[in-house]
Parts: structure tokens; C-alpha cells; sequence
């Protein structure tokens, strides 16, 4: 669908999120967004999965509110503004981690985009935060985006049809506990 916003356009600037590879609550906003969407276009999104390993934050905070804390962090230390930002930031090796309220550490580096120069993304081993495989999130979308019904993000049948048929991964035996775990998170129990 030509029309649907891009997931970075739910994050407020200057930060860039990307919040398929990052942020559970963001899924949540965007999910009916990317039912819409024609199968090229749900493709090519689900590559902004990335394809290793990520820290995937599913607290309380919604990407607002992680953003403003943030940003009162930044102003704090008069590196808000995009020129004080880059200079900051390469004082501290290229990386610096905030721990918010609720606990959680973001971690910022310098955003290679013009108007998008924060980039965040949750802290490895970070409260409110779990480390999964990439693959897992983009088996899990494809299941939800392609299923007719819902007994079929149960079924091992369709598991595998996803793998096969439309990720060109190999079959398996089972579902992993991240697929459910993630089904609990995003409330798509029956």
C-alpha cells in the first residue's frame, strides 16, 4: 500500500528508532499498518528486521515518552542541538547509554541521517528488554501477516509453508519460544 507510513515515521525527530528491530509497543501501533500493505511492500519491511540478533525493548514506555527522557537528558548537558549532539557523542567513543525511569538503558550513537542524528536502541541486557533473533521476529510478522485465521499462528503446517514458501528458510520441527512469547506480548491470543 503506497500510503502506509514507514515504522521511523511513528518516532519523534530527531531520534531514529528502528522500531521493527527494537521496540514491542511500536509493533503493536504499526501491526495493522503492515496488514494492509501489498506482499512487496510487507517484504521489503520485513527486512528492516535486520538478520543477527537484537535487543528488543518491551516496557511500559512508549517511543514519546523514551525520546523526551532523552532529550531532557541531552539538553541537560547542552547536547541537544545536532552540531553540540555530534560533538558529544564522538567525546564519548561513539556510543553513551541513559538509564530512564522505568529502569531500561538506550543507548545513543551518532544517526547518519540528516534530520534523524539520534539514533537509540535499547541497551544489550537492558531491563524490560530480550535478545532475540531477528529471524524469529520476521517468521512471527510473516505468520501474522499472511494467516487466514488465527489457528494458523498455531499450526506447524503453516510454520513451515512461511519458512518455505515465503522466507526461503528450511522447515522445522516445532515453534520456538520466542513465537510464543512474542504472541503474549503483542496479545494475539485466542
Amino acid at each position: 500500500m503506497e500510503n502506509t507510513p514507514c515504522i521511523e515515521s511513528l518516532v519523534p525527530e530527531p531520534f531514529l528508532l528502528n522500531g521493527l528491530k527494537h521496540h514491542l509497543g511500536l509493533i503493536k501501533q504499526y501491526m495493522p499498518l503492515m496488514l494492509q500493505m501489498d506482499e512487496s511492500d510487507f517484504q521489503k519491511t520485513l527486512q528492516k528486521t535486520g538478520n543477527s540478533v537484537t535487543d528488543f525493548y518491551y516496557g511500559n514506555l512508549d517511543v514519546s515518552a523514551i525520546c523526551s527522557m532523552i532529550k531532557t537528558k541531552l539538553i541537560v548537558l547542552d547536547a541537544f542541538q545536532k552540531e553540540a549532539y555530534m560533538e558529544w557523542i564522538t567525546g564519548q567513543d561513539l556510543y553513551f547509554t541513559f538509564r530512564l525511569d522505568d529502569g531500561s538503558e538506550w543507548l545513543m550513537r551518532r544517526g547518519e541521517n540528516k534530520t534523524r542524528y539520534i539514533h537509540i536502541h535499547p541497551g544489550k541486557h537492558s531491563k524490560h528488554s530480550r535478545r532475540i533473533k531477528s529471524r524469529s521476529l520476521k517468521i512471527f510478522l510473516a505468520m501474522h501477516y499472511y494467516r487466514i485465521n488465527d489457528k494458523e499462528l498455531y499450526s506447524l503446517n503453516f510454520l513451515n509453508y512461511i519458512r518455505q514458501e515465503k522466507l526461503d528458510l528450511p522447515p522445522v520441527i516445532g515453534f520456538s519460544d520466542v513465537y510464543f512469547w512474542l504472541i503474549s506480548q503483542l496479545d494475539l491470543q485466542p
